[in-house]
């Protein structure tokens, strides 16, 4: 019988009135073992805290994780998340955010890459109850092989809300003409005296770019490599002080992996 090996986390973070912290949450395993992974994370944030959370999933293509994450915000509460999902037979990731006082910010990011017989599946919901809130979000996945990537997000502004600016944009780059992209965007709003914006869209690498790169000396597969990083960094790039080494090594993690689903691809 084939040996699983599980794992079951429940972490609850509370956060004091102006304070601040860094919380990294990493996600690995064996590479030969198939693995559960059922995470809960909740974090309470006081009136004036600072959050930098970091949540990365690498995990190999027999595995399957699920995860949630919960946030409540206090007034000038200031929160940003990065999620990270890479590998994984299914990934099912979701973050809800509770605005709770007046003139808290959020920044909900995350980058997938999804490959194989993969399933990725992100969902947010982030809920302004107070006036002044502002909300951001900015997905960004890369699919390949006969991978599905699915990004549901929801913005609620509640009645009484005014003064709000929430924005929310999913974009997916294919490698391959058989991966699967559903994007489906929400808007709820009960009040009228705010911003709002949602946008979704799924494309190719652009022959024009990767022709400029080629022209000027580079191969077409290094071209493309590059193209595909400058796509993901743009949302790694809001994350790079806060943190480098992290960062750094997901640059890396995205470089490898781009270079072996384009050689395939190209293998066919």
């Amino acid at each position: 019988r084939e040996a699983w090996q599980s794992a079951m986390c429940r972490n609850f973070y509370c956060i004091g009135a102006g304070s601040s912290v860094t919380i990294t949450e990493g996600f690995v395993g064996d590479p030969e073992t198939r693995s559960l992974t059922n995470s809960v994370t909740s974090l309470r944030v006081a009136e004036g805290a600072k959050v930098r959370h970091f949540k990365v999933q690498l995990e190999n293509p027999i595995s399957y994780h699920l995860s949630f994450v919960r946030a409540s915000l206090a007034e000038l509460a200031d929160v940003r998340f990065l999620q990270v999902a890479s590998g994984a037979r299914l990934s099912r990731q979701e973050l809800h955010c509770d605005i709770v006082g007046p003139q808290a910010f959020v920044r909900a990011d995350a980058v997938y890459l999804v490959d194989g017989q993969g399933h990725v599946d992100l969902r947010t919901e982030i809920n302004h109850r107070f006036e002044k809130g502002s909300s951001h979000q900015l997905i960004k996945g890369i699919a390949a092989d006969k991978s599905r990537a699915v990004f549901n997000g929801k913005i609620l502004i509640q009645e009484g809300a005014q003064q709000v600016d929430s924005s929310q944009l999913s974009k997916t780059l294919l490698l391959s003409n058989t991966a699967e992209v559903d994007a489906k965007p929400e808007l709820e709003i009960y009040a009228d005296d705010v911003k709002a914006t949602h946008g979704a869209t799924v494309g190719q690498l652009d022959e024009e770019q990767i022709f400029y790169l080629v022209s000027r000396g580079i191969p077409r597969g290094a071209a493309e490599t590059l193209l595909a990083q400058g796509f993901t960094g743009e949302v790694l790039d809001h994350y790079r002080d806060a943190g480098g080494p992290i960062i750094d090594n997901l640059d890396q993690h995205i470089s490898r992996w781009v270079d072996r689903n384009r050689a395939a691809e190209e293998r066919g």
